[in-house]
């Protein structure tokens, strides 16, 4: 769902403020502290549903009402008993902070998770979410994986996430990004260290704070751990 009005914004936000694991993404170009947000997406998944119900922010059309309100994004994103699931959390983080005064908690970082999982230790680059993907899903499946790899090429694509109307497969690709987040974390959470969620909260700050490639390998996270 593509929300581009306050009044849509406020409506959004309150369903999913009911929900404790969400799904997250942001997209922009040259995302992070020194470029700019486009959109903002957040997921949620109900377990007796098939797909998930995902929520495209506009920033471009909302601006800072999206972030300041206490009653729109700000509580979800700052509370750290709603758990956002989301693969390298670094950029996103960084824009949140820099960009619009959030510092983001409860962030669930499945990058790490993947590295940890099945990286081999003798690797030193961390692998993005398109590799990720080829874990969870299914051969019918396998269409979402050539959807974003054809869109990605057919765009300059942090150009067009600044144009408006945002094409409708680029709004395809983004919610594509976050719905199948909930899959991983179903089939690997049992897996990880219960301190994931702390060591995605280390990851962030690091990064916010010093700039730094930091954990750019499998040693660097289990070192992290003890």
């Amino acid at each position: 769902m593509f929300v581009d009005t306050e009044e849509n914004a406020e409506k959004a936000c309150a369903v999913l403020r009911e929900h404790t694991l969400l799904a997250l993404d942001m997209e922009g170009q040259k995302l992070g502290r020194d470029g700019q947000t486009s959109l903002l997406q957040l997921a949620l998944h109900e377990p007796d549903e098939v797909a998930s119900t995902v929520y495209i922010f506009d920033v471009l059309a909302l601006g800072a009402v999206l972030f300041s309100s206490k009653t729109l994004l700000a509580p979800i994103l700052k509370d750290p008993g709603i758990v956002k699931l989301c693969y390298d959390c670094r950029c996103d983080a960084e824009a949140l902070y820099y960009l619009h005064g959030i510092l983001a908690d409860g962030l669930y970082d499945l990058q790490i998770a993947y590295t940890l999982l099945f990286q081999a230790t003798s690797d030193p680059y961390l692998k993005g979410l398109h590799k990720a993907l080829k874990t969870v899903l299914l051969p019918c499946d396998e269409h979402v994986l050539r959807m974003k790899s054809e869109t990605k090429k057919q765009c300059n694509f942090g150009a067009i996430m600044m144009q408006r109307p945002v094409p409708s497969a680029v709004l395809e690709y983004c919610a594509a990004d976050v719905e199948h987040l909930f899959t991983m974390h179903t089939r690997w959470s049992c897996r990880l260290p219960l301190s994931l969620l702390s060591l995605s909260r280390q990851r962030m700050l690091q990064f916010i704070n010093r700039r730094g490639s930091w954990c750019m390998s499998r040693l660097d996270f289990v070192a992290c751990q003890s």
